[in-house]
């Protein structure tokens, strides 16, 4: 198992290979590590923050992006059910969205995200179709779930559903893509508030 552990801005990524019953430091730089995920059909390949493991979780190399694309908070948040090479990293300052398709050896701008991808707080809102690679998921510049379809965003309204008080603003937090159905239903989500 891989896995991530410390406080929200600084966890380092650890490693088992027996169950949890002893665990090692497989990368102790600091970073968000938003998101660990094994490749579902390479269990050689692991992704997590701006890292990726090609031996099941033990060492972690920074992904290749390319220098222009790159800055700090980048984050590998998905990658296509129906395509696991396709991946997708997300960066909190600028909103860029970054698209491998070889699980990132090469990477390059796929989409700019309409709004903030983390409207109060560090944590990215963001989600790749299970079905089709081509469309993602992010925020508008309302803080609703937007729909990339590899050409135009389209908001959603999620938050035409969710009552907040006055004086807080909303926003969508959370998405998943229920990977049975993908296409037959809005996503998943979940909407938080905060003071304004």
């Amino acid at each position: 198992m891989a896995s991530v552990v410390g406080d929200v801005f600084d966890k380092i990524l650890i490693f088992t290979a027996d169950y949890g019953q002893t665990w090692q430091v497989a990368d102790d730089v600091s970073n968000h590590n938003w998101r660990v995920a094994y490749h579902p059909a390479n269990p050689d390949i692991v992704w997590a923050g701006d890292k990726r493991s090609t031996d099941g979780g033990r060492s972690y190399t920074r992904l290749p992006f390319p220098s222009a694309l790159d800055e700090a908070g980048l984050q590998v948040l998905s990658y296509c059910i129906a395509a696991p090479d396709t991946i997708y990293a997300v960066a909190r300052g600028s909103g860029r969205i970054l698209r491998s398709d070889d699980t990132g050896d090469t990477w390059a701008l796929y989409a700019t995200a309409p709004g903030s991808v983390a409207p109060f707080d560090p944590i990215i809102t963001f989600a790749s179709d299970p079905a089709d690679c081509d469309v993602v998921y992010a925020l508008d510049e309302e803080g609703d779930l937007a729909r990339y379809d590899g050409a135009a965003w389209e908001s959603l309204g999620v938050l035409d559903h969710v009552a907040a008080p006055a004086d807080y603003f909303h926003y969508v937090r959370a998405v998943q893509v229920d990977p049975g159905t993908p296409r037959s239903s809005t996503p998943a989500s979940s909407a938080a508030a905060c003071r304004r």
